[in-house]
């Protein structure tokens, strides 16, 4: 039936209008009066509808703009003309006649009798049809009264209109804000909000002032509560914009059953834009607020940004998916993982707002064949990026620094034992470089220490030692800045090579491929170089963790040392990594880039050096090098090396 009715009154005001009228003076003469000039102007009030004999609608408040264009002439529009929230848009009837006739009442100016007769072609559920169109009613004393028949096939549609003529346009702000507002909506059910979704609002014209909102396929928790209508919604102007609220019994159906809620709905629309709060009462499960923000010209988001991966509560996982360049994501697993359980994790994904991401989030994800494609898609739709995230192995060992152990140096053949500081147990297979520092006394630490403040338990702190004063003293023994180091490996001192006291590396029967730990570093105040002189405009320490594969044939004689443990042409794989100030602890992870081939029936060591101050070796170099700053400080903690499964 509504589909019939808006037909018909489209048909209906294409009809051109014939019409008469009079004026009160009924004496000799011809009348001369432009009576088009005297109707011009606009025309409000009640407009009903009832179809074949029932009865009218509910009046709407409408008006009608009447534009002299020519001597007895007029043109008659109804703009954005709407009835029971659906829009007709602007209706303009054209060549009106206005002639005059009998007035009947004295006390009238003037008085038109309308009337016409026609036929005009409509649309009725997209069938053309043809229907009788019949017009009457009188325009008297600035006061409109129509009514206007269409009979479609037999089906009556009775218009009637009665209003006064205004002096000026009144403001009708259900006009203003009437459209489809596009956006976003966070449901919140108890303390649990959940979004954001899409979600377009409609806000139609329902009479002045007042608007109709309606929502397509409201949820929340998984239940469906279909469409939401709310009729009779104020519209107040207020500063630049405008306030909207409303409240009322809304009839839904959840799951099949049908149900009233009580809808509150309150808000703001400016500038075409819209944020609403909906209180949506539930029988059995309370108050469900929703929270809408939207505009008519809305643009959906082009951010396609996957935000964070990880694997929740799963306790095969040992290093949470990271990344070092924002586009490829690597996790490790536990040393008890097997192949099998790479085939059923279980991704929680957090992309872009309004965004989706393939695979989706809390999904089963087979990871056993190699890395996979995260592919997010942004919410325009047409804008896409691609993640990959990969495992990079398991779980192969861990230094967790709980167990130390006095550390000695024999100077020569046949000496005793010096004392030279703490080193984590010799089964551990790390070492440090405490041995190097063996004659600087009155220092606040030893090149490598325990700290009972690790990130867990125990943990290693090493430390940057102003040694200027022995350097001045011993300058072919002793560096100005002493950088710790805690390393993989053995400390032999060498007399004559300093650098080549640090033996890095110890057998590995497996592929690694990542280091995770945990460290935080502070960088000391004052940066030295290799000739002793404080530097003011030099920058700011960082510390080092470097991972390194390279083969050997021989294992006892084959090492590398401080001078060339990145640039060796034995190296097969490395990764490093360097860091400013970090004053909380932080996970680490070096996925070691293979640039050789590896071969398991070939002998390879692996190391990781841990250095305070980066530079620290280049005391051999240049004239000038800047080797790192007094009291730089790194502590590390839980580091694990992880190899191919």
């Amino acid at each position: 039936m509504r589909k019939i009715l808006l037909a018909s009154l489209a048909a209906v005001f294409t009809l051109g209008l014939m019409s008469s009228c009079s004026k009160d003076d009924d004496g000799p003469g011809p009348d001369l009066t432009d009576y088009a000039a005297k109707i011009a102007g606009i025309f409000k009030g009640d407009m009903t509808v009832a179809l074949g004999e029932a009865q009218p609608g509910a009046p709407t408040t409408e008006k009608i703009y009447v534009t002299r264009t020519g001597e007895n002439k007029v043109t008659m529009e109804i703009k954005n003309f709407t009835y029971e929230g659906m829009s007709l848009g602007n209706i303009e009837i054209k060549d009106v006649a206005v002639a005059a006739t009998k007035a009947t009442d004295a006390s009238a100016a003037y008085k038109c009798a309308v009337t016409g007769k026609g036929t005009v072609s409509i649309n009725l559920n997209g069938v053309p049809l043809t229907a009788d169109v019949e017009v009457s009613g009188t325009v008297a004393n600035d006061k409109a009264d129509i009514k206007i028949v269409v009979d479609a096939a037999g089906l009556k549609v009775n218009v009637g209109f009665a209003g006064d003529k205004i002096g000026a346009d009144t403001p009708d702000y259900a006009l203003d804000i009437a459209g489809t507002y596009t956006g976003k909506m966070i449901v919140t059910v108890g303390d649990t909000p959940v979004g954001p979704t899409k979600q377009e609002i409609v806000f139609a014209r329902q009479n002045e002032n007042v608007v109709q909102m309606s929502m397509e396929d409201f949820s929340f928790g998984g239940a469906s509560l279909g469409k939401i209508v709310l009729s009779d919604v104020t519209v107040t102007k207020k500063d630049a914009g405008y306030t909207v609220a409303g409240e009322g019994d809304v009839k839904v159906s959840l799951a099949g059953n049908p149900l009233t809620v009580k809808v509150k709905l309150e808000g703001t629309v400016e500038n075409k834009a819209t944020e609403l709060v909906m209180t949506i009462n539930v029988p059995g499960v309370g108050d469900v607020k929703a929270e809408f923000t939207g505009a008519i010209e809305y643009v959906p988001s082009d951010q396609a940004e996957l935000l964070s991966i990880e694997f929740a509560d799963n306790a095969k996982v040992a290093v949470q998916p990271a990344t070092t360049d924002g586009k490829n994501y690597t996790f490790a697993m536990t040393a008890d993982a097997t192949a099998d359980d790479l085939k059923g994790l279980v991704p929680t994904i957090v992309v872009s707002e309004m965004a989706t991401v393939v695979p989706a989030s809390n999904k089963t994800v087979d990871f056993s064949q190699g890395a996979v494609d995260f592919v997010v898609t942004a919410e325009d739709g047409t804008t896409t990026a691609t993640y990959t995230v990969a495992c990079v192995g398991k779980q192969t060992s861990l230094a967790s620094f709980e167990e130390w152990e006095k550390e000695y140096l024999v100077l020569f053949p046949g000496g005793s034992p010096m004392e030279v500081g703490m080193q984590p147990i010799a089964s551990s297979g790390w070492a440090t470089s405490n041995s190097a520092a063996m004659i600087l006394s009155d220092v606040p630490y030893k090149p490598v220490s325990p700290i009972d403040a690790g990130y867990k338990g125990k943990g290693a702190q090493i430390y940057s030692i102003d040694a200027r004063t022995y350097y001045e003293a011993l300058p072919t023994m002793v560096p100005a800045l002493a950088a710790g180091s805690l390393f993989i490996g053995e400390f032999k001192l060498n007399m004559t090579n300093t650098l080549a006291s640090t033996r890095f590396g110890a057998l590995c029967d497996t592929k690694p491929t990542f280091v995770s730990g945990y460290y935080k570093y502070a960088p000391g105040d004052s940066m030295i170089n290799n000739i002793g002189e404080a530097l003011k405009d030099a920058g700011t320490d960082e510390c080092s963790i470097v991972a390194v594969l390279y083969e050997v044939e021989n294992e006892e004689d084959e090492t590398l040392d401080g001078s060339n443990v990145l640039n060796d042409s034995r190296i097969v794989a490395s990764a490093i990594m360097t860091s400013g100030e970090q004053k909380d602890f932080k996970q680490f992870g070096l996925e070691l880039n293979y640039t050789g081939e590896y071969n398991p029936a070939n002998k390879y060591k692996f190391a990781i050096v841990c250095s305070s101050s980066k530079n620290g070796s280049g005391y051999k170099g240049p004239e000038g090098t800047v080797l790192g700053a007094r009291g730089s400080m790194l502590i590390v903690d839980e580091i694990s090396v992880y190899s191919a499964f």
